[in-house]
């Protein structure tokens, strides 16, 4: 009742039938006690096999049946289904001991047909295999939260074990002899059973994702520890004559190369869990970038066949940063995965990949631009309602980039940098909206294409060179240096101004072969000034975030002052405020230039991301007030701005530098404050080194003409 109980009290399905298969094998038992029981009392000799024994022998069964139950549930949780395997080796090797020690004897001695003889020899080799599956049980029990139920049933099954060894013995012969000490065992053995039965209680089954070492190790040698004790018998037999031995061999051979097979499956459908990784986003299950460079290139091959076109949407989610940011990474994972789910269900078919961050790509065949509008509004309206992740509700927006094969690019390459224009393109028309690329953005690209090509041999062609501004000590007028600021002449395209050179140059990484020729070649030439008789020049150059974030800047720099011989107190790097958001990594190599003696100012102060915490701890020797203060100098509040960075520069000892003078009344303001140093093109506009000479040395002269006439 007990064990009954715990079948219609348990509703998980792994646990209940485990109960069940228990509760019908005891029904079968109590059967063949009783009637066993009321031969015992009325006969003194009870041969077999008779009614009692296949109650048994079906009680038995269920009892098997259960534990290959609990034990394969256990098992496949553990993700290891070498127990059932082992199992079937087991019984295998019992047959074959059994036919060949138990039932050959029994039919050479006596008149017994062959099946009897069989159903003689069962209930061994079920009650071993029992034995088999509470070993196994005793090991997996650790790992389950039913230990001590499980624990309970083993002991029942262990003593019921012990009583079938010795029952055993006398049904080899046909026969036993009446005796309560067995039954007493059984007795116990069930009612242990049935006892942690009444203690079942219903369980999220629990495991740990590992077996130990030990039990893993006793698994893998156990089937050949079989194959060996099965050789030793065979040996020990007669001249290896085809028996129950050598056939129980043969067979355990059969099935541990069908578990080889097994292994082989196994391996392949983990080499096809790697192909799909290989070809997979893990996060969102969509295609990956080599999907999408892949299937890209397979579908421009047909529409070549076909004469048809084709469209790229390159799609990325606006703000998605800050997201990542403020909420966690967590949180932007979901959205992504929210995100692939609300393009697969507004696009259906088409070809969707995640090919980084938060950028997609769905590729469409034989399709119109009227019906890009259409799925380009599909994926739009996909993003009215909030992702709501973690009780937050995030508003996501797209941005959505579209090119056309093959009149938008004739390569994958050409076609996504098409895509990815006109999506920037739609962001800075205000975001959640899409954008065909056209032909004005063609000539931008055409254009941004030429300059990266061409600047690449630009600087070995000598076509960059270095032009020179004065700064001057606002109060005297005396030149205390200048900035070295790159100029490229093409011979063909003409001046190319370093706002749309520089961030190529960047963007590409020539920035930093770039940044070391113009440190050099100002080193040299700031040396060669010094030995004319103008010591006095300090030379400023401009270096970008990504110059001092890579590892060989400080011996670059320690190089280039080395070769040639220019003092490193004569060198100053000028560097933008956006070194503010790598501030930590920055800040080391700020402290090395330093250490070698070489000064360092903050370009276009007031504009970026400058904090009076952070500037305070930064080795900066200089700040430069920005030239859109200068140029608003007589309104109030750039004017505001002016004294507060002037001021703010006094207290933290630095020195301040303004920009973009070019009017002698901004000059006198800016003097007035107090600031201390200036340039622009009212003293000098940049020019090249030749000129910048007979600058310097006509501004020494009207030195020398000013000194007499004092004088």
């Amino acid at each position: 009742m007990w064990l009954f109980a715990a079948f219609r009290r348990i509703s998980v399905n792994s646990q209940r039938y485990f109960w069940l298969l228990l509760s019908i094998g005891t029904i079968f038992y109590l059967g063949s006690v009783l009637i066993m029981f009321y031969l015992q009392s009325t006969e003194t000799v009870i041969k077999f096999p008779n009614i009692p024994y296949f109650l048994r022998i079906a009680a038995y069964f269920f009892f098997l049946i259960a534990l290959i139950q609990k034990t394969k549930s256990i098992s496949l949780r553990l993700t290891n289904k070498s127990n059932l395997f082992n199992l079937f080796v087991f019984i295998t090797f019992a047959t074959s001991i059994s036919v060949q020690f138990l039932i050959a004897p029994v039919m050479g001695v006596s008149d017994v047909s062959f099946l009897i003889a069989i159903s003689i020899v069962m209930y061994p080799i079920i009650s071993w295999s029992i034995l088999f599956l509470i070993i196994s049980l005793f090991y997996l029990s650790q790992y389950s939260k039913e230990k001590w139920n499980l624990l309970l049933v083993i002991s029942g099954f262990g003593i019921m074990v012990v009583a079938d060894f010795y029952m055993g013995a006398q049904l080899s012969i046909g026969i036993l002899q009446p005796g309560y000490i067995i039954n007493l065992h059984y007795t116990v053995g069930l009612l242990l059973i049935a006892l942690a039965g009444r203690n079942s209680q219903e369980t999220t089954e629990q495991f740990k994702t590992k077996e130990s070492g030990n039990f893993k190790n006793i698994k893998i040698v156990f089937p050949y520890f079989i194959v060996f004790l099965l050789i030793l018998f065979v040996m020990n037999s007669y001249n290896w004559a085809l028996n129950a031995l050598s056939s129980g061999l043969t067979v355990t051979f059969l099935l541990i190369m069908g578990r080889q097979v097994l292994v082989l499956k196994r391996n392949r459908e983990l080499i096809k869990e790697y192909q799909f990784l290989a070809y997979h986003d893990p996060l969102t299950g969509l295609g990956n970038r080599t999907s999408f460079k892949k299937n890209l290139e397979k579908m421009m091959d047909a529409t070549n066949d076909e004469g048809q076109s084709m469209a790229m949407f390159l799609m990325d989610l606006d703000r998605f940063k800050n997201v990542n940011d403020t909420l966690g990474h967590v949180i932007g994972d979901c959205i992504l995965e929210e995100t692939a789910k609300r393009l697969k269900c507004s696009l259906g078919s088409h070809l969707i990949y995640r090919i980084g961050g938060d950028e997609f790509v769905i590729l469409v065949e034989n399709v119109s631009e009227q019906t890009c509008i259409q799925i380009s509004q599909k994926i739009l309206a996909s993003f009215d309602k909030p992702f709501v992740v973690k009780h937050h509700e995030i508003v996501v927006t797209p941005s959505i980039g579209i090119s056309m094969y093959p009149s938008h690019g004739d390569t994958g390459d050409l076609l996504l940098r098409s895509a990815d224009a006109a999506m920037y393109y739609a962001k800075a028309d205000g975001k959640n909206k899409f954008h065909f690329f056209n032909t004005e953005l063609n000539q931008l690209m055409t254009r941004k294409v030429e300059l990266e090509n061409e600047l690449r041999k630009g600087l070995k062609q000598n076509e960059i060179s270095l032009f020179y501004q004065s700064k001057l000590e606002l109060h005297t007028k005396k030149i205390i240096g200048m900035e070295a600021l790159m100029r490229w002449n093409h011979p063909t395209l003409g001046s190319i101004a370093p706002v749309e050179f520089i961030p190529i140059a960047e963007e590409t990484g020539q920035i930093l072969e770039l940044g070391e020729w113009a440190i050099r070649t100002a080193c040299e030439q700031t040396k060669e000034w010094h030995d004319k008789g103008f010591r006095y020049l300090i030379v400023s150059v401009n270096v970008s975030v990504r110059q001092l974030e890579h590892s060989d800047f400080i011996t670059m720099v320690k190089e280039a002052l080395e070769d040639t011989g220019l003092d490193p107190e004569y060198l100053e790097l000028e560097i933008t405020e956006s070194i503010m958001k790598n501030i930590v990594e920055i800040t080391d190599t700020l402290y090395k230039l330093r250490a070698m003696g070489v000064s360092t100012s903050i370009d276009d102060f007031g504009t970026g991301y400058s904090s009076l915490h952070i500037l305070k701890e930064l080795p900066i020797d200089t700040i430069k007030i920005d030239k859109s203060f200068v140029d608003d100098i007589g309104g109030p509040t750039s004017l505001s701005m002016i004294k507060t960075i002037i001021e703010m520069g006094k207290n933290l000892k630095l020195n301040v530098v303004a920009e973009g003078i070019e009017e002698e009344y901004q000059a006198r303001i800016l003097e007035e404050y107090q600031c201390d140093f200036g340039q622009g093109y009212l003293y000098s506009k940049p020019i090249n080194s030749e000129q910048f000479e007979i600058y310097l040395k006509n501004a020494a002269e009207s030195k020398r003409e000013e000194q007499r006439y004092i004088n």
